[in-house]
């Protein structure tokens, strides 16, 4: 009797222990694959440092700066979960038009230099912000500021708009052979040079700088009529990213402190949930 009770009594603690033993292994298991994924995102965020510091190098020369995207694997996720690409291609040849977007009132469409407005977004303030936030910088290291001008706050809205309809951010025009989503640090200064002066945008050369785009994109939620705070506050991560190239002199960095650039302009664009925004800067225009 006595060994049958201890038996009974004996039974629900093997039966916790091995409840609690499965617990540890299912938990010992999330640990090893969450250790696993910061191991390939450390490996992307390396190799991603190691592009960007050959395309550096590799600009040291060129007349421009050259500049890449900005490469944030989190909102890039975030971003790739939405975003159906289209065929680079055709979609080079297109001509972007405005979409709506049922989810979301900051619908981007043509750009227009009399009211600086795209959708439910004030340019002009969000131009403002992104000047000021560099100004801002640039009077820290007693550099001339910069100042907005419309034919770049043009082009500029065009590329945001164009990133915007094929789904992805290069630098690649047409015909450069710059095509493709993983191009980010394809940067044919000649063709887009053409581009630039195609649209009446021509720059002087100023020691060995001429123009120059940086592109950016990310997640962007907006719920309100009126979306030019939420535009303002995403591009500000880009900002942010941007200025975190100083710890190596990145090109999006070397572009806002540049002393030869005097002038620039701003695109933004937004569908499904991502915003992908333009920067262009030039010296200064003939």
């Amino acid at each position: 009797m006595a060994s049958q009770a201890s038996a009974q009594m004996l039974r629900p603690s093997l039966e916790s222990q091995m409840n609690y033993q499965t617990q540890v292994d299912i938990q010992v298991q999330a640990n090893r694959r969450s250790a696993e994924a910061d191991a390939r995102l450390e490996a992307i965020r390396a190799k991603n440092q190691e592009r960007m510091r050959a395309l550096n190098s590799a600009s040291a020369n060129v007349v421009n700066v050259v500049s890449e995207p900005q490469i944030d694997e989190q909102a890039r996720n975030e971003a790739l979960s939405r975003v159906v690409y289209r065929n680079p291609i055709n979609a080079q040849t297109s001509t972007p038009t405005a979409s709506v977007s049922a989810s979301n009132p900051a619908v981007s469409v043509n750009y227009s230099p009399e009211s600086r407005t795209v959708g439910n977004v004030d340019m002009a303030r969000v131009e403002q912000a992104w000047l000021g936030w560099v100004n801002g910088l640039r009077s820290e290291k007693g550099l001339a500021p910069y100042s907005t001008h419309h034919m770049l706050g043009k082009t500029a809205q065009e590329w945001a708009e164009f990133s915007r309809d094929r789904g992805y951010t290069t630098h690649g025009r047409p015909g450069d052979g710059c095509i493709g989503a993983t191009n980010y640090g394809c940067y044919n200064f000649g063709a887009i040079d053409k581009w630039f002066t195609e649209r009446g945008v021509n720059a002087i050369v100023l020691n060995r700088s001429k123009h120059t785009e940086n592109l950016g994109f990310g997640a962007f939620r907006c719920s309100h009529g009126d979306c030019t705070q939420a535009a303002i506050d995403s591009i500000r991560k880009t900002y942010n990213f941007f200025l975190s190239e100083k710890a190596y002199n990145g090109v999006h960095y070397r572009t806002m402190v540049n002393p030869n650039f005097q002038k620039m302009g701003l695109g933004f664009a937004e569908k499904n949930g991502t915003y992908y925004l333009a920067v262009h800067y030039a010296t200064d225009l003939k």
